[in-house]
């Protein structure tokens, strides 16, 4: 992991008021712009030293001085009585001066390659690795098969912190910031997210797709074929839901992603629930996570299963992971 330093932090702020100034000036002329970015910078330092305790380090401030300049320039503007979109097109073309040259050396690289698909794919790995594979974000790849590329979103910094000054609603804002390279990379390829932590989701699915595969509905057919291998397997290991009992009991598994090893051999991640009384007034669920490593003839290899959530109700013991 790149150690981070206080000057870079230091550096980050001083370039997103640089940004905001240059764009507030053009946007709303000289004076008003002035005012304005007066405005913001006292309210960037007081949303920054509030903050301080979500963000004990450097990298976790690294990070969440996107979610600060978000709320410093909310409260900034809040007199010009904009409407959602008003704002998000603000800190849109704020974001789109910041990695325009990023956004630029990106699509270089895909109009150079050989094969586009494997170079979008490499550097979304390092991304991830670089910055989202963290106890903030805890991001990790959910497709990697050819023609789908996917990463899971796990936590969220920028929304924990949006969350804490209570102004979850401008989440969706930060999220609109994935739109920027989605945009400039769309005659490669086609780019989802259906589930978003702000939307109230447990993560967020990033789903790369390339034009030149039929890869997604055969993923889907995919996973059709591996929904009752591994709901089985979780029955016969839980010893739960296998068969429900009727009017109390409710399962529902969720098929997370699929990565292949080699020519042989697939992971599936998963979530699986289980509601020991889905019309009781108290909580009774159990929530897994698990993985399964499966053969050409998708015959489970070997598993990795750990209940990450026991409901206070449960009567049931929770599943004790095996090693």
């Amino acid at each position: 992991m790149v150690e981070i330093s206080e000057e870079f932090i230091e550096q980050l702020k001083n370039y997103f008021h640089k940004l905001t100034t240059d764009y507030l000036i053009s946007f709303y002329g000289e004076q008003k712009g002035k005012l304005l970015i007066a405005k913001y910078d006292y309210a960037f330092q007081e949303f920054y030293e509030k903050n301080l305790r979500v963000m004990p380090t450097n990298l976790s401030k690294r990070h969440g001085i996107n979610a600060i300049f978000v709320l410093a320039l909310d409260k900034a503007l809040e007199e010009e009585k904009l409407d959602h979109e008003q704002f998000k097109e603000h800190i849109l073309a704020i974001y789109q001066m910041m990695t325009q040259s990023i956004i630029d050396a990106q699509i270089k690289r895909l109009e150079e390659s050989e094969d586009p698909w494997r170079t979008f794919v490499e550097d979304a790995k390092k991304g991830n690795t670089l910055l989202y594979d963290n106890k903030y974000f805890e991001g990790i790849v959910a497709y990697d098969v050819e023609g789908c590329f996917g990463i899971d979103i796990q936590e969220c910094l920028y929304f924990e912190i949006l969350s804490k000054n209570k102004r979850p609603d401008l989440g969706p804002i930060l999220c609109a910031y994935d739109s920027l390279l989605a945009n400039a990379i769309e005659r490669w390829f086609t780019f989802e997210r259906n589930r978003t932590i702000a939307d109230g989701w447990s993560y967020c699915d990033f789903r790369y797709y390339s034009k030149e595969s039929p890869r997604k509905q055969e993923i889907e057919e995919e996973k059709k074929k591996l929904f009752p291998i591994v709901l089985d397997f979780v029955h016969k290991e839980t010893g739960w839901g296998n068969p429900l009992k009727p009017q109390c009991e409710y399962d529902d598994l969720f098929l997370r992603g699929i990565l292949n090893i080699d020519a042989n051999k697939i992971l599936v991640r998963f979530t699986y629930q289980f509601d020991e009384d889905g019309f009781s007034m108290y909580d009774k669920n159990h929530i897994l996570k698990g993985e399964l490593i499966l053969d050409s003839e998708r015959k489970i290899l070997s598993f990795k299963l750990e209940e990450t959530y026991t409901g206070p109700g449960c009567v049931e013991d929770p599943y004790k992971t095996k090693l």
